[in-house]
C-alpha cells in the first residue's frame, strides 16, 4: 500500500512535503581546499537517491552545508531512473554569505543543482554580523530574496533561524512577509511564543533536529518523562521513540527535516506518515518536554 504523503500548505497555497531529507548535519563538508579534494560525495548522493526512490518528495540543502552539487546530481539520476518530472519534487535551499550578492548566489546555486528554479529558498539566519564583509542591511537583502521570486528563480521564499524580534525588523521592510521559518524544533524546545507568533502572521513553521531528544541533548539534561511519554506513545503505536517525534512534528502542522545513511532507517521515516498520536499523547510529550529547555544549534546566538 503506498503511503499518503503529508503536506503542509504555505500562506500563498503551495502545498510543501511534509518529511524533507536533509542534506545538512552529518552530511555537511568543508569547502574543497584542493582540486584533488572529491566535491561530491557518492555516499550521500546515493543516500538521497535511496530517499527518493522509498517516496521522499522534499529535498533540503543550502549554501553553507556544500551539498547543493551533491543534490543536483541524485536529483538528475532519480529523475532518469523514475521517470518522473522535475514538478514531482520540492527542493529547498538556503543562502547566508551569499547574502552579500543574493541573485549571483541564487544563480551558483541553480547551476549546482541543475535546475532552472527553487521551490523554496530561504534566508539562513537573521546574524547579518557573521556574514564577511557584508554591509547590507537585513531589508536590504530580503529586498533581494523578493526580486528573484518575481523573477521566477524562487517559487516560495521564508527565513530559517529567525526569532520574534528579527521578524519584527523585517516586517517594516517587507512586500513579501515570509512564508517559511525554519527552526530547531523538538519537545526540548518548543518555542511556543514563537509558534504563536507565527500562525498570526502566517508563517509555517519547519523543523530542523528534530531527534535532537534522542541524538543531541547532553548528559546533563534528565529527560526521563520525556522518553516516558514517548515509549508510552511508542509501545501503543507499535513504533519506535524516533518515529513518534517526528509524528508530534508533523502533528503541529510542521514541515520535518531529517536524514539518515542507514537504508533500514527510510522505510520508518516514510512511515510517520501513515500513523497518528493521539490528542492525549501529544499534550504528554507536550508537558513533559516543556520542563527542559535544550538548543543543540546556534546555541550562543540571541533569539528573543
Amino acid at each position: 500500500m503506498t503511503t499518503k504523503l503529508a503536506t503542509v500548505t504555505l500562506r500563498n497555497g503551495s502545498l510543501v512535503p511534509g518529511i524533507a531529507f536533509g542534506t545538512g548535519t552529518k552530511w555537511f563538508k568543508r569547502p574543497a581546499k584542493d582540486a584533488d579534494q572529491d566535491a561530491v560525495s557518492r555516499e550521500l548522493v546515493d543516500s538521497i537517491k535511496r530517499a527518493l526512490h522509498a517516496g521522499i518528495r522534499h529535498l533540503d540543502t543550502a549554501e553553507m552545508y556544500n551539498t547543493e552539487e551533491d543534490v543536483g546530481l541524485a536529483i538528475r539520476e532519480f529523475l532518469a531512473e523514475s521517470g518522473l518530472k522535475r514538478s514531482d519534487l520540492y527542493i529547498t535551499s538556503k543562502l547566508f554569505k551569499g547574502a552579500t550578492d543574493v541573485r549571483g548566489t541564487l544563480t551558483r546555486a541553480l547551476a549546482l543543482l541543475q535546475l532552472d528554479y527553487l521551490d523554496q529558498y530561504l534566508l539562513h539566519a537573521p546574524f547579518l554580523e557573521d556574514i564577511p564583509d557584508n554591509t547590507k542591511t537585513l531589508g536590504e537583502i530580503w529586498a533581494e530574496i523578493e526580486a528573484v521570486h518575481r523573477d521566477g528563480l524562487v517559487r516560495d521564499i521564508g527565513v530559517s533561524n529567525f526569532g520574534i524580534p528579527h521578524f519584527e525588523a523585517l516586517r517594516q521592510h517587507a512586500t513579501i512577509f515570509p512564508l517559511v521559518n525554519q527552526i530547531e524544533f523538538h519537545p526540548l524546545l518548543q518555542q511556543t511564543d514563537l509558534a504563536a507568533y507565527a500562525k498570526e502572521h502566517g508563517v509555517v513553521l519547519s523543523s530542523y533536529g528534530p531527534l535532537t531528544p534522542l541524538t543531541g541533548s547532553p548528559d546533563k539534561v534528565d529527560a526521563t518523562a520525556l522518553n516516558v511519554a514517548l515509549d508510552a506513545a511508542a509501545e501503543r503505536a507499535g513504533k519506535t521513540r524516533a518515529q513518534v517525534l517526528l509524528r508530534w512534528n508533523l502533528q503541529k502542522g510542521r514541515v520535518v527535516v531529517s536524514t539518515t545513511a542507514n537504508p533500514d532507517r527510510l522505510a520508518p521515516l516514510v512511515e510517520v506518515q501513515s500513523f497518528e498520536l493521539t490528542e492525549d499523547e501529544v499534550k504528554e510529550i507536550d508537558a513533559a518536554g516543556a520542563t527542559l529547555t535544550y538548543r543543540k544549534f546556534w546555541a550562543t546566538k540571541k533569539f528573543d
